[in-house]
């Protein structure tokens, strides 16, 4: 019965690393074309931008939400599935497979270098040398503009140490540049 539980779950883990990899690739296209999820697509008089292929980014655009969608109902499946194998586990007194113990390991893509006083960054946490696994759903540096919004709070999983930190940053301006207030190095 436990062989059955496991391959449903890695089958899960499977359709979501294929979708984090689409996703990736979708928003590396959008930057070849020099736009984002939330770039304009028409100019200050309502016509269509003439630097950009629209129809293309549209459909960009579209089939990242789609993915992004398709991510959603792929995660929710995932822990009703971590759920429902940790419910027979306690009913059976077995121990975990190790899979499921620990989860796939994330890793880490940056580092924060620095993070200045009183900045967005500060306010929810961050600190120089934290290691980060995950920024909005990004796991690439060259990504994390794209998830960059004012106003609009992020989940950034972090490690320091050997600890796991889940913080949410909420980019906005502030009395210096960016609206982040933190600078990060590629690992």
């Amino acid at each position: 019965m436990m062989s059955g539980t496991t391959s449903e779950y890695d089958a899960l883990v499977a359709e979501r690393a294929t979708i984090e990899s689409e996703l990736s690739e979708m928003l590396d296209a959008l930057k070849t074309h020099k736009t984002n999820m939330t770039d304009p697509l028409v100019d200050a008089q309502g016509f269509p931008r003439a630097d950009i292929d629209v129809y293309t980014v549209r459909h960009l655009r579209s089939a990242i939400i789609r993915r992004q969608n398709d991510h959603k109902a792929v995660m929710t499946k995932l822990e009703a599935e971590m759920h429902r194998v940790f419910a027979l586990l306690q009913n059976s007194n077995s121990a975990p497979p190790p899979m499921l113990a620990r989860g796939p390991a994330k890793a880490a893509f940056a580092v924060v270098n620095s993070v200045a006083p009183q900045s967005p960054a500060a306010t929810a946490g961050l600190a120089p040398g934290d290691n980060v696994l995950d920024f909005g759903g990004v796991v690439e540096l060259a990504n994390v503009a794209s998830v960059v919004r004012e106003g609009v709070s992020i989940s950034v999983e972090v490690k320091r140490g050997a600890q796991v930190i889940k913080l949410n940053l909420t980019p906005q301006q502030w009395s210096g540049r960016g609206l982040l207030g933190c600078h990060l190095l590629p690992l």
